[in-house]
């Protein structure tokens, strides 16, 4: 079949099966699939799901973990105790004196179990508590000069177990990762507060 006849009939299709598209995710739909082709996907010693959804969550989770695990080695030879001080951490640092809750909903965590981050990272003198402005009743939270020491030390080993993580994925492959993903992740972490103290069955039906 002419190259260009089959690109028109590729486009039909893809088109009859997605309306509202256009050519840029035409054309993104033709690498995924090239790609999908070559490789044949298994999970190592575990279970592959039949659902492409089941497939992507699973795979994100188990990123997550081994994430974790590689990066907990990192910044526990900054002197944190887990991955989580760092991303607490980060959090006060990235934002203009912060509440407590609001570092602690950022990062998805119940609030007892948040409240411990912090109160680990003060004790450890990387931050400070500050009364609020306005509402002297009302505590933020503000980085030290070691807090930021670390952090900066915690930056350059993340990066370097980034780099040795992803070494064999090419850049423009990580784009088109972070393209298609982060609509999902804005979506869902805007909501988890308010999901997570829904039943199951409204999670599924109301999403």
């Amino acid at each position: 079949m002419n190259k260009t006849v089959e690109l028109v009939k590729l486009w039909g299709e893809y088109e009859t099966a997605h309306p509202a598209d256009g050519i840029v995710q035409f054309c993104r739909f033709l690498l995924l699939k090239e790609k999908q082709e070559k490789r044949k996907l298994t999970f190592a010693k575990s279970a592959m799901p039949d659902q492409p959804a089941s497939v992507l969550a699973k795979m994100l989770g188990r990123l997550g973990r081994l994430l974790n695990n590689y990066a907990g080695i990192a910044v526990r030879q900054c002197g944190l105790s887990s991955f989580e001080d760092f991303f607490y951490l980060n959090d006060i640092a990235a934002n203009d004196q912060p509440k407590k809750t609001e570092v602690i909903y950022a990062n998805f965590s119940e609030l007892s179990s948040g409240l411990l981050i912090l109160d680990r990272l003060k004790r450890a003198g990387l931050i400070r508590e500050k009364s609020d402005d306005k509402d002297k009743r009302m505590k933020r939270l503000v980085i030290t000069t070691k807090g930021t020491t670390i952090l900066r030390e915690c930056y350059a080993k993340l990066d370097g177990i980034n780099s040795a993580i992803f070494k064999d994925m090419p850049e423009d492959d990580m784009l088109l990762c972070i393209q298609l993903l982060s609509p999902t992740e804005s979506r869902i972490s805007n909501k988890w507060i308010e999901d997570k103290r829904k039943s199951f069955s409204d999670i599924l039906y109301q999403s």
